[in-house]
This record gives C-alpha cells, sequence and structure tokens, in this order.
C-alpha cells in the first residue's frame, strides 16, 4: 500500500511535468432562464497507458499532494496554453 502510494505520487509528479492533465469545461445552467451562468472546471489525467482518468481514479491515492495549493496552480498552468 505504501509502494503503490509512492508510485502514484511520483507518476502524478511526472504527469505534471510532461502536462498529462486536461481541464474540462462544463457549462453550469440556469434552469429559469436556460442560459449558462458559470462554468465547472473538471481535471482528467490522460495518462500515457491507462488513457483518461477521472480524479476518483488519481486523487484518493495521492493523499495530501492534491490538497497542497501548489498542486493545483501547477495542473492549472500545466492545462492553460498561454
Amino acid at each position: 500500500m505504501i509502494e503503490e502510494k509512492i508510485s502514484i505520487r511520483e507518476q502524478l509528479q511526472q504527469a505534471l511535468e510532461a502536462k498529462e492533465f486536461i481541464l474540462y469545461y462544463q457549462p453550469l445552467m440556469d434552469t429559469e432562464s436556460e442560459r449558462i451562468v458559470a462554468a465547472e472546471a473538471l481535471v482528467r489525467w490522460k495518462h500515457p497507458r491507462l488513457g483518461i482518468l477521472e480524479p476518483l481514479r488519481f486523487i484518493p491515492g495521492a493523499g495530501l499532494f492534491f490538497q497542497q495549493t501548489f498542486a493545483r496552480r501547477k495542473i492549472l498552468k500545466a492545462t492553460n496554453p498561454a
């Protein structure tokens, strides 16, 4: 279990450096006006062997790794083309 967490942590660090994270924006609608009022950012990991992974597949094993502000900023930077 400890080895698995270390492996996931190492893979996540490599994924950040390789810019393997993708952001999808899901519109949030106002049901009364039927207009888009906001967007929710959904992160996905484009894993080289496993394909597109949803957060439930990689965040629990990462422990505190993704709870840190630093990691969140790195993901946003890695997915921002500018």
